[in-house]
């Protein structure tokens, strides 16, 4: 009321009036969700045995994976073991001194490395192999 008031008297004296403030009250928005069900068809009882079949399968094919990383890794272990006693008796003056010990050490070493190295790849494979069976 009090500038009700003063607002009359200015407009008396002829000074302008300052516009009102309008407060607007703002409504919520409504939101509208949708939600979607996925309803999963009933198992059969056929299909229930099925799908247990083929998880003992996999989980077989991966034991079988898992057995033949295994024993590769530990022939991978003995041959590079093997190939770091070779590298010693290489380095061995002694070993230099009798002709057919080297030749002897030299192509223990050789084969030694060429076997590793055939292997390589293999165990890359089966490590691929587990690491899909993992995830």
């Amino acid at each position: 009321k009090l500038r009700e008031k003063e607002a009359q008297a200015n407009k008396n004296k002829g000074i302008p009036q300052q516009p009102k403030e309008i407060v607007i009250e703002k409504k919520p928005d409504i939101v509208v969700a949708k939600v979607e069900a996925v309803v999963s068809a009933p198992i059969i009882e056929g299909q229930a045995k099925n799908n247990t079949s083929e998880f003992k399968e996999k989980q077989k094919e991966e034991k079988r994976i898992r057995n033949k990383f295994s024993k590769l890794e530990a022939d991978i272990a003995l041959l590079n073991e093997e190939k770091n006693k070779l590298e010693a008796l290489l380095a061995d003056p002694d070993t230099y001194s009798n002709k057919n010990q080297f030749q002897t050490t030299e192509n223990n070493y050789k084969s030694v490395a060429l076997k590793l190295e055939l292997l390589q790849p293999e165990y890359e494979t089966l490590f691929e192999q587990l690491m899909q069976y993992e995830s």
